[in-house]
């Protein structure tokens, strides 16, 4: 073998390994890259179910605190097919209003505590509790 032949061949064997190389850095990077985006998404997604779940929570101690300021007969909202889960408990002459949402494992609650009597009506306090 001569000597042009087998500096060819180095050639070609560094040729092959900085493209091995490349392929096994460029791998990495995307495989990073996609595990970041689906990190994301997973977080956006779990933010978008936190706030739609609030705001579920929010309509049904809304809507049952306005009943009982009003003596009306509370009925719980359904909002985009979902529905709260809505527990009013006597505190004294108070009652409190407690509305619990879930959506896909993201449970979010607001409570009202209410003054209401044949002559007055009040909120009291109005929390998110966790």
């Amino acid at each position: 073998m001569s000597i042009s032949t087998k500096h060819k061949l180095e050639q070609g064997q560094a040729m092959i390994m900085a493209t091995v190389f490349f392929v096994f850095i460029s791998t990495t990077v995307i495989l990073g890259l996609g595990s970041m985006i689906s990190s994301s998404q997973r977080l956006i997604s779990k933010s978008i179910h936190s706030e739609q779940a609030y705001y579920i929570a929010e309509a049904g101690a809304e809507e049952t605190a306005y009943a009982l300021m009003h003596g009306l007969p509370a009925d719980t909202p359904t909002i985009e097919s979902q529905s709260p889960v809505v527990a009013v408990a006597p505190e004294g002459e108070n009652m409190r209003i407690s509305s619990t949402a879930t959506i896909d494992d993201v449970e979010r609650t607001v409570e009202i505590l209410l003054y209401a009597s044949s002559t007055d009506s009040r909120i009291l306090s109005w929390k998110e509790s966790r």
